[in-house]
């Protein structure tokens, strides 16, 4: 099941007003690619709460234990959980989420079946507004992840999911709306079959999974480019094991692709760098824009046909802001170098023109971008 899709049901099933839920899912599939980041993205949607448990990382006594009353033994329960007549969850909503549920002891497993059976531990009852859902690992390929089966009983009180190993625009578009690095999504919309790879380190099978991409693709968009290289040599691999060799050399490779444009040649024998332009992150695309608008604000040149075709394609071969951006920087530049009459007998401004002319299709694309806010004028 795709992400969005996964979401989707879940947003069924968990009504948004916090009224009592009456089917509890679960979540199944390989570790790291995204389950608990579901979980999270809805809380975080709603504005509610999220207990994490792993369950596999608990036991029995964490979630009850007995003390001694007046006339009998009567069950208490952990602080961490939400239930009536707990002071530190009055008055709130959220998720208890249940994770890692099938690698969990059976004496866990007991007291998750009454959170499920019935919303409650021994005496203390789940409060009204939150939710409970689980999620469990399908394992690893070789089937060595030690899972446990559940009983006919607890499968017959969950709805099972299986969320997909991944699904590469889904992927693509989640980490580029978080502030991944262009570098990882760009080498995986390059290489799709390496976002959950198999691969060997330590003579140990390893797997690097959507989530292991996603956590160095945000640590390496929190420093500046000229750094990347250098971080990546003392923590890459303990990200990517096996697939850091090859992932560092399309870095190297990247990050120095943009000195080996010749935009002087560029719209000239464009064929001859697309493949290369293609690879770039967005950080670099921007930074090819700024050269290649100094140079034709700055230089004289034929605006030939083929001149205006290959930079068509480099036009369209950009995302929207993009585009905007650089076309406005080539006027504005134009302008503030020439004055507005003479910037417009200039060949930088010719060529725009003239990419208009060819064009009609962005034309009108334009006219749209510029409606929804982005503020070019041709």
């Amino acid at each position: 099941m795709k992400f969005n899709d996964l979401k989707k049901a879940l947003e069924l099933l968990l009504p948004a007003d916090g009224s009592r839920q009456f089917h509890m899912p679960m979540i199944m599939g390989f570790p790291g690619v995204g389950k608990s980041a579901l979980i999270a993205e809805i809380a975080a949607e709603r504005g509610i709460q999220v207990i994490d448990l792993r369950l596999s990382q608990h036991d029995n006594t964490d979630f009850k234990f007995p003390i001694m009353g007046e006339n009998a033994v009567r069950w208490v329960t952990a602080d961490f959980l939400p239930v009536k007549g707990n002071p530190r969850f009055e008055g709130t909503k959220g998720i208890l989420f249940l994770d890692e549920m099938n690698l969990a002891s059976a004496d866990v497993l007991a007291s998750v079946f009454q959170l499920i059976y019935d919303r409650r531990i021994g005496d203390n009852i789940i409060l009204d507004g939150w939710h409970i859902v689980a999620a469990g690992n399908l394992g690893y390929e070789d089937g060595n992840d030690g899972v446990v089966e559940f009983s006919t009983a607890l499968r017959d009180r969950i709805l099972p999911f299986i969320l997909d190993k991944y699904n590469l625009d889904e992927w693509l578009a989640y980490v580029s709306a978080n502030g991944c690095s262009d570098l990882v999504s760009g080498y995986i919309k390059a290489n799709p079959t390496k976002l959950y790879a198999e691969c060997k380190w330590q003579n140990e099978k390893v797997y690097v999974t959507p989530r292991r991409w996603e956590k160095l693709g945000l640590m390496l968009a929190s420093f500046p480019q000229d750094q990347v290289l250098s971080i990546l040599k003392y923590v890459g691999e303990g990200f990517l094991y096996g697939e850091f060799a090859e992932f560092i050399e399309y870095v190297s490779e990247t990050l120095n692709s943009i000195e080996k444009v010749d935009v002087r040649n560029l719209f000239k024998n464009y064929s001859k760098y697309e493949e290369m332009i293609s690879k770039m992150g967005r950080d670099r695309v921007f930074q090819l824009n700024s050269r290649i608008s100094a140079y034709l604000v700055n230089e004289d040149f034929s605006v030939t046909d083929t001149l205006v075709k290959n930079f068509n394609k480099y036009i369209t071969s950009l995302s929207d802001d993009l585009k905007v951006s650089f076309l406005r920087d080539i006027k504005n530049s134009s302008i503030e170098n020439f004055g507005k009459e003479v910037s417009n007998t200039k060949p930088a401004v010719v060529l725009i023109k003239k990419l208009f002319e060819h064009d009609k299709a962005l034309d009108g694309q334009l006219t749209e971008i510029i409606s929804k806010g982005l503020g070019f004028k041709k």
